[in-house]
C-alpha cells in the first residue's frame, strides 16, 4: 500500500455523519416552517389592524342603530353613541395584563342601555397594579 491510497471510513464515523446530516435536514425544516408561520401570523395581525382601523374610522353609531343591529360583532371597534348608567359596583378588573411591560388590570364596566334591557360591556381602560398589596386596587372614577 502506497502513502496515498484511502482507507474508508470506520462504521461508527459513517454513523455519526448520516445522524448529523438528518438532525441538520430536521432542524432546517423545522426553521423554515416556523419562519412560515411567523410571517403568516404577521399578516394576520396587519390584517386585524386594518379592520380595526377602518371601524374606528367609521362615523358613530347613534343609539337606535346600535339596538337595531342584528350582529353586535359588527360595532366592534366602532365608535358608538349611547344614553343610559353606568354600573359602577359590577365593575371587573381583568388582571394580569401588562402595559409597556408594567403589570396591571384592563378595567370593564358594564353600562346600561337607556330604553333598553341591554348592558353592555366597556373597556375603560388600564390602571397599574399595586405592587406591596395585589389585592387593593386603585379608585376608578366612574363619570355620571
Amino acid at each position: 500500500m502506497n502513502q496515498f491510497s484511502f482507507q474508508s471510513a470506520p462504521a461508527p464515523r459513517r454513523g455519526r455523519f448520516w445522524l448529523v446530516t438528518i438532525a441538520a435536514a430536521i432542524t432546517l425544516t423545522a426553521t423554515a416552517s416556523l419562519g412560515r408561520w411567523q410571517l403568516s401570523r404577521a399578516a394576520q395581525k396587519e390584517a386585524l389592524q386594518a379592520d380595526i382601523a377602518l371601524q374606528q374610522a367609521r362615523p358613530p353609531l347613534d343609539q337606535q342603530a346600535f339596538l337595531a343591529m342584528t350582529r353586535p360583532t359588527e360595532a366592534l371597534h366602532r365608535p358608538v353613541r349611547l344614553r343610559g348608567l353606568w354600573l359602577a359596583p359590577q365593575t371587573v378588573y381583568l388582571d394580569n395584563r401588562q402595559m409597556h411591560g408594567v403589570p396591571g388590570f384592563y378595567v370593564l364596566t358594564p353600562f346600561a342601555i337607556e330604553g333598553a334591557e341591554q348592558a353592555v360591556m366597556v373597556q375603560r381602560g388600564w390602571i397599574q397594579r399595586n405592587f406591596e398589596d395585589r389585592s387593593r386596587l386603585q379608585p376608578v372614577e366612574t363619570p355620571t
